[in-house]
């Protein structure tokens, strides 16, 4: 019976020496500041000497390397006699030392780990977080190995996943060597590792919001897009709905927000959502009355939220006083609610002028227990510049 082989870290003075060693697992960089860090350096080997972390770093090659401050020729020379051909991370990553940064074994970076959990010396938290890339690295590298046997569309879906496992960077230039296996790009691979989901630059200055949410819910519905695009999908979505149509598109925006969580209930995104309801749908406030900015665009009926001054079995009164704009609000229909039995309404249209009816009366025949009132308006999307008072009394 064959005796399994441990899993082992190992640790190399350089990449030179580090090459003769290297499996699947590719190397680590512990990275500390030289001359400039002492505590960073000390709690590189420290980590790199600690169980927990040499077990989370499977087989691959571990090596300490410096970085120096403003480096000149010599400086660079030396961090290079270290690192080899394992570049260090851009200052554009905005990176803080001390850095744990992940490779392949082709030398591509794939992962790095710095920040709160480096700080603080979790080894617990920073040992998960380096399970979990090499877990990630192992995936993408089997995928790129299936994808060598592949050919056309099924090399370019191969090629597509292993640019976008999560827990790991997407690969450099991957898009060209979709583009070679799939040239007409038939399997509409190219066109989704291509989607940059509309926030470095704007498709959609000029068309209107119906022609971007159908391009959009096309992309939230097309399995071949990865569930991080369909959730930057929605919040672009939610964006295009606030600059096209502000605050009346409350439940167009309830759409996508709902979606979200769907594609990832921990991500940065899912927890904004609260705070988009909170700032963003404000919906029809008894409080507030009405405006062009929290009407519907359409005459689906809108239920005025807030505490309503209904209870009692009794005619009310709820009358809609107008105070300024360029149009007229149009009222299709008023009904009340009591929880989610309809227990009377008006569908009398009127539209609502100082010189005018612009009072409907409904009639509760018990007492109302939860009180809901829905209006529906007649407004078009062009004649929504009115706004105005509601005020509900019991009738006399």
């Amino acid at each position: 019976m064959a005796v399994p082989v441990a899993q082992a870290a190992q640790v190399a003075q350089n990449y030179d020496q580090a090459k003769s060693l290297v499996t699947e697992d590719g190397y680590i960089l512990f990275i500390y500041g030289k001359g400039w860090d002492k505590k960073g350096d000390m709690q590189c080997r420290r980590l790199m000497a600690d169980p927990a972390i040499q077990k989370a770093a499977g087989n691959a090659v571990m090596i300490l390397a410096p970085l120096l401050q403003f480096p000149d020729d010599a400086a660079k020379a030396e961090m290079k006699a270290v690192a080899g051909d394992l570049v260090y991370p851009s200052a554009s990553l905005k990176i803080s030392y001390p850095a744990i940064v992940m490779y392949s074994k082709t030398n591509r970076r794939y992962a790095y780990i710095c920040g709160p959990d480096v700080v603080k010396n979790d080894v617990k938290a920073i040992a998960a977080r380096m399970e979990k890339h090499l877990k990630a690295l192992r995936t993408q590298e089997a995928l790129l190995a299936k994808a060598e046997g592949a050919q056309g569309g099924e090399k370019a879906k191969l090629l597509f996943e292993a640019s976008h496992v999560q827990d790991a960077e997407g690969i450099d230039k991957i898009l060209n060597e979709i583009k070679k296996a799939d040239p007409e790009d038939k399997s509409g691979y190219v066109a989704a590792q291509e989607y940059n989901n509309g926030f470095q630059k704007d498709p959609d200055a000029a068309a209107t919001l119906e022609e971007v949410l159908a391009r959009l819910d096309k992309v939230i519905a097309d399995p071949r897009y990865t569930a991080e695009q369909k959730q930057k999908t929605c919040a672009y979505a939610i964006g295009c709905i606030r600059r096209k149509g502000g605050y009346n598109q409350a439940e167009l925006m309830q759409k996508y927000l709902d979606q979200m969580p769907k594609f990832g209930p921990d991500t940065l995104l899912t927890k904004t959502v609260p705070v988009i309801k909170r700032d963003w749908i404000t919906g029809l406030q008894y409080a507030e009355g009405w405006n062009g900015g929290n009407m519907p665009m359409n005459d689906k009926p809108t239920e005025l939220e807030g505490k309503l001054p209904i209870a009692a079995a009794g005619t009310y009164s709820i009358e809609f006083a107008p105070k300024g704009g360029r149009n007229k609000a149009v009222i299709k229909r008023v009904a009340l609610y009591d929880g989610k039995k309809l227990i009377a309404e008006d569908k009398t249209e009127k539209t609502i002028a100082d010189n005018a009816d612009k009072v409907y009366k409904l009639t509760a025949p018990a007492a109302v227990k939860e009180p809901h009132l829905f209006i529906s308006f007649g407004n078009k999307p062009t004649e929504r510049d009115t706004r105005g008072e509601i005020i509900i009394t019991a009738a006399q």
